[in-house]
């Protein structure tokens, strides 16, 4: 029975195999595995005849990729222009693999393959050129950021080095960069301008194609952002709850005479009841800011919006009553704690605020 068995599995097995081999994947139209399967076996010598496999393969190949490749001309766009890209780019790493066992017309096909997506490239470059062209006339940045992403997609994939291509990247990045020129004003209270200031200061920099630069005086930049802090609002709750404890304590005893004839104390015990008031104080400090946007361009597109943030502390004061013995040995100890500092949560407030409009500006 074990033999059987291990017969069956072993037809199984064999059967999987011719199953999933380059002959079966090629007439299953898989080209691409087929190729790889049969150019790995001939590159092991293990089977010479896989040489007229992989060049069978390798021709299927090329043609099943021009049909799968996107007609741009109907509707150009950069990201279908990639996606065809990185199949012209898959099949040229399969004809490095194997250049060596493709036959001259294989060659020769993949050239004018190749051919073709350098074809691509060159229209993605002139693109580039045409949008730099139309920011240039019109100071578009949108159109300069256009640009930076065809410059990209050709410095990313182009075989050949075109003119001045580094040079054309760095100039479209920079032409479109769109620069935020953010203040604060505290209006109410200029008690802590010099924290607000000191932390918002690190909102300078560049992300992308944003750039901050902040409390600088004029109309600098394509938006002027306000942070326009409202009155710092300071609250204080108070709550008070009561407990009741109860159990058995001690409460005297009695005296018995055990069975030896000695005379013994024997401790008593009552029900016995107490209660604790807990008094919660919590301070709450709450800060809300408006960013006001005005456009000194027309590539500021940003939008007003509203934070708010707040913290808060708490601390209880407790006071026991009735029998104490009953009661829970915290609730005994004097409490000395202080609610913290307005400052210390002010300075918890900015940090959370920072980060709110960091997040929203980049």
């Amino acid at each position: 029975m074990k033999t059987r068995h291990l017969i069956l599995f072993l037809l199984f097995v064999v059967f999987a195999i011719s199953c999933s081999g380059p002959q079966k994947l090629y007439e299953k139209g898989k080209y691409a595995k087929a190729y790889d399967k049969a150019l790995s076996k001939l590159k092991k010598g293990k089977d010479r005849k896989m040489k007229t496999l992989v060049n069978k393969a390798f021709a299927k190949m090329i043609d099943q990729t021009r049909d799968e490749l996107i007609d741009l001309n109907r509707n150009y766009d950069l990201v279908d222009a990639e996606i065809n890209l990185k199949k012209y780019d898959e099949v040229g790493e399969r004809f490095e693999e194997g250049e060596m066992y493709l036959t001259d017309e294989n060659v020769l096909k993949f050239s004018k393959f190749r051919a073709e997506k350098e074809g691509l490239v060159a229209d993605v470059y002139d693109e580039g050129l045409s949008l730099m062209e139309v920011f240039k006339s019109s100071q578009y940045k949108e159109k300069a950021r256009e640009a930076f992403a065809y410059f990209s997609l050709v410095d990313k994939y182009c075989s050949t080095d075109f003119p001045n291509m580094d040079e054309l990247l760095n100039e479209s990045f920079e032409a479109g960069i769109v620069v935020y020129n953010v203040n604060a004003d505290l209006n109410f209270d200029q008690t802590y301008r010099w924290e607000v200031n000191r932390k918002f200061d690190d909102l300078e920099g560049r992300q992308g194609f944003i750039r901050i630069v902040y409390d600088t005086p004029g109309n600098v930049g394509d938006c002027l952002v306000e942070l326009d802090f409202d009155r710092l609002d300071v609250d204080f709750q108070e709550s008070t709850s009561t407990k009741t404890y109860s159990g058995e304590v001690e409460d005297g005893y009695t005296t018995k005479i055990d069975t030896s004839g000695q005379e013994i104390k024997v401790p008593k015990y009552i029900t016995a009841t107490g209660s604790v008031t807990t008094r919660r104080t919590t301070k709450r400090v709450r800060w809300r800011v408006n960013l006001d946007v005005r456009s000194m361009t027309s590539d500021c597109m940003l939008k007003e919006e509203r934070f708010i943030e707040e913290v808060t502390d708490e601390i209880d004061q407790y006071e026991a009553s009735g029998n104490l013995r009953v009661i829970p040995y915290k609730f005994l100890q004097n409490n000395n704690s202080k609610l913290e500092s307005t400052d210390n949560m002010v300075d918890d407030l900015i940090d959370e605020l920072y980060r709110d409009i960091y997040n929203y500006l980049y």
